[in-house]
């Protein structure tokens, strides 16, 4: 199993622990059937429990839960480990963001306790982290960006939970404010925080609204600065929105606004709504819509659709209704089909975006995420706006027909493929036609990003030897206290053999085999039957080496070796048949 790797202490309700006490406290308050039940669905098997394992694609359940030893097996790709690595790979988090996730589940408070300067990204977390507190302390500061934050709608409680803050309009504010923490030039330039100008470094975000974007696990790690009103009117406005660059501790493609604490409510409402911008989360969350997340660039990415699918397989698209919108919109759903996810859209008003709506109304947004549509309907009904036969075709064409191929559903594509016919008035095996056209266009082109081939596990057939060796090592690691058992397997199985089996990355694998085979009660006698079936089974491949060796001996004239092998031959056969 996957050990949680060992850190420095930490400091837990102020006083000064191992991190092993911690980690263990944290266990023992935390059922791993609660953790993992809490990202995807189990179902009791015995003493045990199984699901779909998140980490492969399948169809039958292979992870298997064992409560008694706070452990995890995945039969089909392999993942084991405990609570902490399930959090690890399931969020995308290292060791620390996933013991931070845990401690706040299990309501431990943690606070680390430097020692010496720690590695790199430790550092520049830190860095991050001040720069945050420096700039919520600067916002309370600055009555222009209090009144524009206001007017926006944003409550006060809000801002303090998404710790909004505000960069000064200063050059070099943030850059002397840090150093003089004690960070260096570099590890600021690498928090993407400053920039190289001809007099020497600068702020990177100068006189902008500041909204922290963070990791899985609550830590910030970027920042996108809205520029204030006042500042847009000028000759040569500035970028609306300028964000953090990306860094070691931010890839944009895998980082979406709102992730780290829309993920439970997207769980639990099986869906998933997606805006653009900072602004369009923060009001969706303040109006009670906590399973929104934001873009970290133009369109979804396949990297954020995959963490999004492990909670959710429906996404609602709520980008605003212009022409950029509606191709980051068409862009996304084209990767979320090759998924086989079910994907929404959100009509939005000509000229509005969801906070824009929010505000007006907060009923009125509920009202729009509950009745958005397909996103194959959502365009096709687009073409009723359209005048003319063929101009209808053409657009149903670039705009519909492409998503109805995307679709993995057979059933699901074909009713597509009625309802785009009836509104068209075409024949079904006309629009049939033209999917497939595309299909194989998708197939035989260059479509990795829009059409994501679904990965396969093939898991190699075990020799009945090496099935047997295995489960006996499973009962053998089950029984540790075992003595006579271990002896009389050292008398049948090579003693290198099953030190390699015992010292085995598997051999958690081997424990959970022997669970899901064999109840306590029998296990006893069903692991003499196993010794009994492995020596047979020793001896048989014996026999048929002797046979290989006769034949050859037999071919070259040697008498006296044939005479020697058929007396090995009677030997094992008289072993077998005993």
């Amino acid at each position: 199993m996957r050990a949680s790797p060992p850190i420095t202490n930490i400091y837990c309700k102020h006083r000064l622990i191992h991190m092993s006490d911690t980690t263990e406290k944290i266990k023992e308050l935390l059922p791993i059937e609660e953790v993992i039940g809490g990202y995807i669905k189990l179902q009791k098997a015995g003493g045990n429990f199984k699901g779909l394992c998140p980490f492969h694609n399948e169809k039958t359940p292979s992870l298997h839960i064992s409560p008694d030893r706070g452990s995890y097996y995945c039969f089909g790709c392999g993942e084991n480990g405990d609570i902490f690595s399930f959090v690890e790979q399931f969020e995308g988090v290292d060791f620390v963001g996933a013991l931070k996730i845990l401690a706040d589940k299990a309501h431990v408070p943690i606070e680390w306790q430097e020692q010496g300067s720690g590695n790199k990204n430790d550092r520049l977390r830190k860095v991050m982290h001040d720069a945050t507190r420096f700039y919520e302390k600067v916002l309370v500061k600055v009555p222009k960006a209090l009144e524009y934050i206001e007017k926006r709608g944003i409550a006060n409680d809000t801002v303090t939970s998404f710790r909004i803050g505000y960069a000064p309009n200063s050059w070099r504010m943030l850059f002397d404010w840090l150093t003089k923490n004690g960070y260096t030039k570099e590890e600021v330039e690498q928090a993407g925080l400053i920039k190289a100008g001809p007099s020497g470094f600068y702020d990177r975000l100068r006189g902008r609204v500041i909204f922290p974007i963070f990791d899985v696990s609550g830590r910030p790690i970027a920042f996108s600065g809205r520029i204030l009103p006042e500042h847009e009117q000028v000759e040569k406005a500035p970028a609306k929105y300028i964000n953090s660059p990306e860094t070691d501790l931010y890839n944009k493609s895998e980082v979406l606004y709102g992730f780290d604490r829309a993920k439970q409510e997207m769980r639990e409402k099986d869906q998933c709504i997606v805006v653009e911008g900072q602004m369009d989360l923060v009001m969706s969350h303040q109006a009670g819509f906590k399973n929104t997340v934001a873009l970290s660039g133009t369109a979804l990415t396949l990297g954020q659709l995959t963490r999004i699918q492990r909670l959710t397989n429906t996404i609602v698209l709520a980008f605003d209704a212009d022409g950029a919108g509606l191709r980051a919109a068409s862009r996304s759903a084209e990767i979320a089909l090759g998924l086989d996810m079910e994907v929404k859209v959100v009509a939005l008003p000509d000229g509005s975006d969801p906070a824009d709506v929010i505000i007006e109304s907060e009923s009125k947004w509920k009202d729009m995420i509950e009745s958005a549509e397909n996103i194959v309907l959502f365009y096709l009904h687009k073409t009723y706006d359209v005048t003319g036969v063929r101009e209808k075709l053409r657009y149903a064409q670039s705009n519909v027909l492409p998503f109805i191929a995307r679709i993995g559903n057979k059933v699901e594509q074909e009713h597509f493929v009625q309802v785009t016919s009836d509104t068209l008035g075409s024949t079904p095996d006309a629009v049939r036609e033209e999917v497939q056209k595309i299909q194989f266009k998708l197939a035989s082109g260059n479509n990795s990003e829009q059409t994501p081939v679904k990965e396969s596990t093939v898991t190699p057939v075990r020799s009945r030897i090496t099935t047997l060796e295995e489960q006996i090592a499973g009962i053998i690691l089950s029984r540790k206290d075992d003595v006579e058992l271990r002896q009389k397997c050292e008398s049948i199985v090579d003693k290198e053999r099953l030190k390699n089996l015992l010292e085995s990355p598997k051999t958690e694998k081997y424990v959970y085999e022997v669970e899901q085979l064999y109840s306590p009660e029998v296990i006893a006698d069903e692991a003499k039957n196993l010794l009994h079936n492995l020596e047979q089974e020793y001896l048989r491949k014996e026999l048929e080496h002797i046979t290989r060796s006769l034949r050859e001996a037999e071919g070259r004239g040697e008498q006296a070796r044939v005479d020697q092998l058929l007396a090995e031959h009677k030997t094992i056969s008289q072993k077998i048949q005993h």
